[in-house]
């Protein structure tokens, strides 16, 4: 007799069911256009809504800090180990939050939460920890 695994197929139908509904939300799914020239629509840069000027100007800011020196130790061009930190940091806040809500949809349907549980308390509280220590190093 074959074992039947009920997490595999509560995980794929999280997945299934919540692709479609953060597509729907999202600006950018399907309809060719960035959040900057959303953005530029809504304050009415006009120039920032061509695709190529909001690219150019995206690309441009992107380029500028990468050049800005981190630190005088470090010098010119360091400037992406100023935001590096931080992207890591909020990017694994970001999978904390998807096993956040991962865990509560199987609460409320009365599944078991453990195999996600203890991966959200470390993906909430270590890249929180993180970013407070490295704003308080300097």
């Amino acid at each position: 007799m074959a074992m039947q695994y009920p997490i595999r197929s509560e995980c794929e139908f999280i997945i299934k069911r919540t692709t479609p509904l953060l597509c729907r939300q999202l600006p950018v799914c399907g309809q060719g256009s960035s959040s900057s020239q959303e953005l530029a629509a809504t304050v009415r840069v006009r120039p920032l809504t061509n695709k190529y000027v909001a690219t150019a100007v995206a690309v441009g800011l992107g380029g500028l800090v990468a050049m800005l020196p981190a630190s005088e130790k470090m010098g010119p061009g360091s400037g992406g180990m100023i935001l590096w930190p931080l992207f890591g940091a909020t990017n694994q806040l970001l999978a904390g939050l998807a096993f956040m809500v991962t865990v509560f949809y199987l609460w409320r349907r009365n599944k078991p939460i453990w195999f996600a549980a203890a991966p959200m308390v470390v993906m909430l509280i270590m890249p929180a920890w993180a970013m407070f220590t490295t704003k308080n190093r300097g």
